[in-house]
């Protein structure tokens, strides 16, 4: 962890604590420059946590409300975080790309209009973050 007196330089616009800067990005919508190793098995394994869902429903072939839910967020924070393709996703958990896509639409529909959870979605990717072992600069 930094010196709180000190911050690095990060993308050689903000000042400031990882945390801070990665908070900047996501206010202006940006994407940071880089990816955090985070596997998908990680992510459905913190989201079912956070989100008391069962990991079975996230692989289910029935169309459970909260199975798919559970599979949305995944795709959401897997392309935001792991930078995972939606095909890769739509493989991990045997669906379609169109279904795994249209999921994330509507997710970032239900962010984007301050609907929902965001701030439930917020807890969930300071934790994968912080568990990451690595980030990777793209």
């Amino acid at each position: 962890m930094p010196d709180p007196i000190h911050y690095g330089l990060k993308d050689q616009r903000f000042l400031g604590e990882e945390a801070f800067v990665e908070h900047v990005h996501r206010r202006l919508n940006e994407q940071a420059p880089f990816v955090y190793n985070i596997t998908l098995g990680e992510i459905v394994s913190e989201v079912s946590s956070s989100l008391n869902i069962s990991t079975d429903l996230f692989y289910s072939p029935t169309r459970n409300r909260q199975g798919a839910l559970g599979r949305s967020i995944v795709g959401y924070l897997g392309r935001k975080l792991g930078g995972h393709q939606i095909k890769g996703i739509a493989e991990h958990f045997n669906r379609d790309p169109v279904v795994i896509s249209q999921g994330i639409k509507r997710l970032e529909s239900k962010l984007n209009k301050g609907e929902g959870f965001a701030k439930t979605m917020i807890s969930i990717e300071t934790s994968l973050i912080q568990k990451s072992s690595s980030k990777i600069l793209i």
